[in-house]
């Protein structure tokens, strides 16, 4: 089973992880959390797929789903210095 490298909470239990900004250009940006992004095609489904986190929840790092909150591409290719 793998664990979240930030909180340290099991990915595969369903939970959300406790990360809840970004830090771009000395100035933070509340993550997207799951279910709120504007590309993913998300919507209803109540876990993400690609990190386990609830409708609601934040994102495990490393998640092929979350969305960057500057440029609303997924956070793996957006060049945002995230």
């Amino acid at each position: 089973m793998a664990k979240c490298n930030v909180c340290g909470k099991e990915k595969s239990a369903n939970v959300s992880c406790d990360w809840k900004y970004f830090e771009i250009d000395e100035r933070e940006y509340e993550r997207v959390k799951y279910g709120e992004e504007k590309r993913s095609g998300s919507a209803g489904e109540p876990f993400c797929q690609g990190c386990g986190t609830p409708a609601g929840g934040y994102h495990h790092p490393g998640c092929p789903v979350e969305e960057c909150p500057l440029c609303k591409k997924t956070v793996l290719e957006c060049e945002c210095d995230v």
